[in-house]
């Protein structure tokens, strides 16, 4: 951050997109697996932000306010049927944690969550290996794992520069995954 500081003197756009998971049966689902999970998904956020928020205040004009985009996960929105109990509860609480700081850094720097659903990653690698890719795209709408270009897209819709009044927020329902209802 020093080095950016020094180098810029200001940020115009903060991605977050920390994550770790854990997976466990709830009775034997260990509280510092839980603690980790929510240190690295949760707290790492919550600190970037407050870290970066002077920098970002710097790039900020009336007309176009810097932006902070977090990387959530359908996962906060709907309950997963894997046991990952801490990643969930860190999700939705980024979730959270972006629509109470869009109005506490507004009107200078917007706040976005964008809850993406399953992409290939170094975290989701074993999940995939698992589970199966197979299994785990038809649980999608689309029936496939998202690819780059999709992510890509949604952190540039809320990072755009003549997106300056909307604030995004993930919907109850996202197309991420179907739902039998």
């Amino acid at each position: 951050m020093r080095r950016i500081e020094a180098k810029e003197g200001k940020v115009h756009v903060l991605i977050n997109n920390a994550g770790t998971n854990f997976s466990a049966p709830f009775p034997e689902y260990p509280a510092d697996a839980f603690s980790k999970v929510l240190d690295v998904n949760l707290v790492a956020v919550f600190r970037a932000i407050q870290l970066f928020t002077p920098l970002l205040h710097a790039a900020a004009t009336p007309s176009s306010p810097a932006r902070v985009i977090n990387i959530s996960s359908i996962n906060g929105i709907d309950p997963p049927p894997m046991p990952t109990y801490a990643y969930s509860t860190s999700k939705a609480a980024v979730n959270m944690l972006s629509r109470h700081l869009a109005v506490s850094l507004a009107p200078s720097v917007t706040v976005n969550s964008i809850a993406p659903g399953p992409f290939r990653s170094r975290m989701m690698r074993g999940t995939l290996r698992g589970t199966g890719e197979e299994t785990i795209a038809a649980g999608t709408l689309l029936r496939r794992i998202g690819a780059p270009s999709d992510i890509a897209g949604a952190a540039h819709f809320p990072s755009e520069a003549t997106l300056v009044l909307a604030s995004y927020h993930p919907p109850p329902r996202p197309g991420g995954r179907a739902h039998a209802t």
